[in-house]
């Protein structure tokens, strides 16, 4: 049986994914935004970094505490598809 690989139609699909998990995962960012504005990185990190996981993602510790700044500030992360 021969196979073929379609990296195009991988890609695409790939791309799919994301995209719903962003769409998904954004509403809950934002209501993070909303109710920790003020607060300190200390409290917004492990906040920030559930919402994470209850949507499968990931970020390294530095980066966590970055993007809880950020929140801490008033201001709204967005997430985007890293390009590859």
């Amino acid at each position: 049986m021969d196979m073929t690989f379609d990296g195009d139609g991988i890609n695409r699909m790939a791309a799919k994914i994301v995209d719903k998990v962003r769409r998904d995962a954004q509403p809950a960012l934002d209501r993070l935004s909303a109710t920790c504005k003020g607060r300190t990185v200390d409290e917004v990190a492990p906040k920030f970094e559930a919402v994470l996981s209850d949507h499968g993602m990931t970020m390294d510790t530095a980066e966590i505490e970055r993007m809880a700044a950020v929140i801490a500030r008033g201001d709204r992360v967005i997430l985007q598809a890293k390009a590859a």
